[in-house]
C-alpha cells in the first residue's frame, strides 16, 4: 500500500539488531585521534542490508562554498558545506528520506568531496542509530571491547565488526 512504512521499519530494526558498534579505522595524521571512516558504516551495513531488501542513496542537492580560513601555519582552508538526501529503499517499493548535512574545510578541492563523504556517514549512522566504538554505552565493558577490536590489527582488510555476547562477528571484507 502506498504511504505505509511497514516492512522497510522491520527491515531497518533487522538490520539494526545485527550491528552494535562501527568501526573506527582512521586516524589524524595531525591530531592523532581516531575515527570512523565511510568505508567503516558501509562495511557495518552493506551485507546486512542487502540480506534485509534494503539499499541507501544520497543525493547532494546544495553545495556552498564559504570564504577561506587561514590556520596557524599561514596556510588556507577552503571550507565547505554540502545538503542533500538520503533515501533508503526497500524491496517492497516502500522507502524512507531523511536530509543531510556535510561540512569540511581542506586544502585545494577537496574540501567538498570530504563534505559529501562527512555527510553520507553521518547520514547512514542517523538512519540505523548507530555508535562508534569509543562510546562506552555502545559496548559497556570497555576492556572486553577494546581487546576484540584490538583484533582488528590482525585482521587485514576487515574494518568493521558487530558485537553480540561472546563473540567478535566479521561483516564485511573489503
Amino acid at each position: 500500500m502506498p504511504g505505509t512504512t511497514t516492512e522497510i521499519i522491520k527491515a531497518m530494526v533487522a538490520v539494526r539488531k545485527e550491528v552494535h558498534i562501527v568501526a573506527k579505522s582512521g586516524k589524524s595524521k595531525t591530531q592523532g585521534y581516531k575515527y570512523s571512516e565511510l568505508a567503516d558504516y558501509i562495511g557495518a551495513l552493506k551485507n546486512l542490508l542487502e540480506e534485509h531488501g534494503l539499499a541507501a542513496v544520497t543525493s547532494i542537492d546544495n553545495v556552498q562554498h564559504h570564504p577561506p580560513v587561514e590556520t596557524r601555519s599561514g596556510g588556507k582552508l577552503n571550507p565547505c558545506e554540502v545538503q542533500g538526501t538520503i533515501t533508503l529503499y526497500h524491496v517492497s517499493g516502500e522507502s524512507i528520506s531523511a536530509g543531510i548535512t556535510g561540512y569540511a574545510q581542506n586544502a585545494g578541492d577537496k574540501a567538498v568531496y570530504a563534505a559529501i563523504t562527512g555527510a553520507r556517514k553521518y547520514a547512514l549512522g542517523q538512519m540505523f542509530n548507530l555508535a562508534t566504538s569509543d562510546d562506552p554505552e555502545s559496548f559497556p565493558d570497555a576492556d572486553k571491547r577494546d581487546k576484540l577490536l584490538a583484533r582488528r590489527d590482525r585482521l587485514p582488510g576487515f574494518a568493521a565488526y558487530a558485537f553480540s555476547p561472546g563473540y567478535l562477528k566479521v561483516l564485511s571484507h573489503f
